[in-house]
């Protein structure tokens, strides 16, 4: 697990689903971490006649393969749990299955969808969102598609203007040190150095003085690269 994918969990932004009654073996079993089992006790309930049955029962096969790294039937029960009860969330892990089945058309689109939504039900700060999706681009190498987002938390930094990690935090956002790592990881293909750097160094202008060591300890790092490019 990298150092975003442990702040997300730390800070208790990875999607952590929790059961809303009905199904208690299958959800028992989830809990369990069981969830092979999980999703053969929920099957039965799929084509329940209760609508909310049907909802749960989706929602519970989504939790469990996703936990399991089953991205084509995340995407599958996900488009039948947005069809029963659109939401915000279930937007945006349709959004991070599709990226990591190669869908970056699709990706888009529920991303775009997840921002429509989001607006009404606040269900996850935006940064938060775009770094869940951003992993899942990083995941599937679909480094291309990461930009436009990049470029949206990069504002959000020089708009917050400080490293101090309790003010990122109340963004939504990581240390500037875990972003750092992962523009330059996911702009490194896309970029010739010397515009990686120019990229990074947009920030500097508005940060406090502790940020601008930060960012300029990273393009001291980057240099050596840079030089020989």
């Amino acid at each position: 697990m990298n150092v975003l994918r442990r702040w997300l969990r730390r800070s208790g932004h990875a999607q952590n689903p929790r059961a809303q009654g009905g199904l208690q073996l299958a959800w028992a079993a989830s809990r369990a971490g069981h969830h092979e089992d999980a999703l053969r006790l929920a099957q039965p309930f799929l084509e329940a006649a209760c609508r909310q049955l049907r909802r749960e029962a989706y929602q519970l096969c989504v939790a469990s393969s996703r936990q399991l790294a089953r991205w084509p039937l995340v995407l599958a029960c996900g488009q039948r749990l947005f069809e029963l009860s659109p939401s915000a969330e279930t937007a945006l892990l349709l959004a991070e299955a599709s990226a990591r089945t190669g869908l970056a058309a699709h990706g888009r689109a529920w991303m775009m969808r997840f921002d429509e939504l989001n607006r009404d039900e606040r269900a996850a700060p935006p940064a938060v969102a775009y770094l869940r999706y951003l992993a899942a681009l990083e995941d599937a190498g679909l480094a291309a598609e990461s930009r436009p987002y990049l470029e949206w938390l990069r504002e959000l930094y020089r708009h917050v203007g400080s490293a101090d990690e309790a003010r990122l935090g109340s963004h939504g956002l990581p240390p500037l040190t875990v972003f750092l790592q992962l523009s330059r990881r996911l702009l490194a293909p896309q970029l010739a150095s010397a515009e990686l750097a120019a990229w990074h160094r947009a920030l500097r202008d508005d940060l406090d003085d502790a940020g601008r060591r930060i960012l300029d300890d990273c393009l001291r790092r980057d240099a050596p690269a840079a030089s020989t490019h």
